[in-house]
């Protein structure tokens, strides 16, 4: 009998009631001990993976006799840090005229800037949500106006869409199309003057 036959067949044997299985002692309690007793005295070392994931055995006081768990060590220091999202980059043609349009149709403010080389500009909202926007390399800047605004786009939360996006409008953006979804919520996806998509969004129920 190889030693995972006899570890099953042990523990199957633990497991079975004590009216099925054959007293070893004097008292029923006897016969689990002297199982223990039988598994030491055979030195079979435990299988790399155990048979049985939870094992409780009980006795009729409702002690724990036998209790083989597979419980994996924890390391706790290989957990992992709770990572958070830093920034979002855009590579626009002129960072300048864009990163002003946002500041002050959007209320966004300039948390940092360093001109050179590619007048990088960091934008962020009232809960520092940061937008990262630079000119590097010019030659690379993509054609936002011909990406489907599914492919890439902006959402900013509107408590009234259908106002903002004409004041929008009125400084330079254009409207793609307006969404009244089942739940009650309303996006309308714009662009704004560069071509970069963006939507606004008032929905029933917030994301976060």
């Amino acid at each position: 009998m190889g030693t995972p036959t006899l570890w099953l067949a042990t523990i199957q044997w633990l497991a079975t009631g004590s009216r099925h299985r054959p007293r070893l002692g004097r008292q029923s309690g006897d016969a689990p001990r002297a199982a223990i007793g039988l598994l030491s005295a055979t030195a079979l070392p435990l299988p790399s993976a155990p048979l049985f994931p939870r094992i409780a055995l009980k006795s009729r006081r409702g002690q724990s006799i036998v209790r083989l768990y597979h419980r994996p060590k924890t390391n706790h220091s290989l957990r992992h840090p709770i990572m958070k999202l830093e920034h979002i980059a855009l590579n626009v043609s002129d960072p300048v005229a864009v990163a002003s349009w946002y500041c002050r149709h959007f209320q966004l403010r300039i948390v940092r800037h360093l001109p050179l080389p590619a007048q990088t500009h960091f934008l962020a909202d009232s809960d520092a949500t940061v937008l990262e926007i630079y000119c590097n390399p010019p030659d690379r800047v993509p054609d936002y106006r011909s990406l489907d605004p599914l492919i890439l786009h902006l959402a900013f939360v509107s408590a009234d869409p259908a106002s903002d996006s004409e004041r929008l409008v009125a400084a330079g953006a254009s409207i793609v199309n307006e969404t009244h979804l089942p739940d009650g919520s309303f996006l309308i996806m714009m662009r704004d003057p560069w071509g970069l998509a963006f939507q606004l969004c008032k929905r029933t129920s917030p994301l976060i």
